[in-house]
């Protein structure tokens, strides 16, 4: 009859160890462990792009796959904007949300850029999953590795309206690990190609000058 006594108190004082040593692990590995950090981390959720909406089935499609066509997918947009933050000299990165490992790149980067696609007035599971993992930490530290750490959104969708709910969700999310919010922007599937390519020059141009504001 001992052994699951021990046993059991054993599970109950090494589980919560386990986890508060995760936490503090965060503390630890600071942003200098990272080689050569990026000066904006795109963290995009959107799923694979398609040429029109005739091209998803129900055998391919992925759940986050919005819009149609490609140039307003969520991660075409993303890798555009990064692509003319390069061109302005700017170390840039992208990254999967459904596929991040490690939280310390969100630390290094000078600013980190959320963009997903609006779901029913809402970022997709695939952000609040990455909000759930990795934000969450530094809310648990009180937020002060991310203390005035600026985040700007984009958001990709069908109207206006569900994007701008989009963006506020992100924004939200982020200032309660006490980042700050940073530019945002939306790109509609009714836009033209040129109109695109606009507001990823426009937004790239503002986040430029948002890091410049927080040297």
């Amino acid at each position: 009859m001992r052994r699951p006594v021990i046993l059991g108190v054993l599970a109950a004082v090494i589980v919560p160890l386990g986890a508060a040593l995760a936490v503090l692990a965060l503390a630890a590995d600071g942003p200098k462990e990272m080689a050569e950090a990026p000066d904006v981390l795109i963290v995009q959720a959107g799923g694979t792009p398609f040429e029109g909406v005739d091209h998803i089935t129900p055998a391919n499609v992925d759940a986050v796959s919005c819009p149609t066509p490609v140039a307003r997918n969520c991660r075409t947009v993303a890798d555009a904007v990064a692509e003319a933050l390069r061109t302005r000299q700017v170390r840039v990165k992208v990254l999967e949300a459904g596929q991040f490992k490690d939280r310390r790149e969100v630390a290094a980067a000078r600013m980190v850029v959320l963009a997903s696609p609006a779901f029913f007035g809402n970022p997709s599971w695939r952000m609040f999953k990455f909000v759930d993992e990795v934000v969450w930490q530094f809310f648990a530290l009180g937020g002060k590795r991310l203390d005035g750490k600026p985040f700007a959104a984009l958001a990709i969708g069908h109207g206006e309206p569900g994007c701008a709910s989009a963006i506020a969700s992100m924004q939200r999310m982020v200032k309660s690990a006490n980042g700050t919010a940073g530019p945002t922007v939306f790109v509609l599937a009714e836009h033209s190609d040129d109109e695109v390519r606009k507001r990823v020059a426009r937004f790239a141009e503002d986040l430029v000058a948002a890091m410049k504001e927080t040297r």
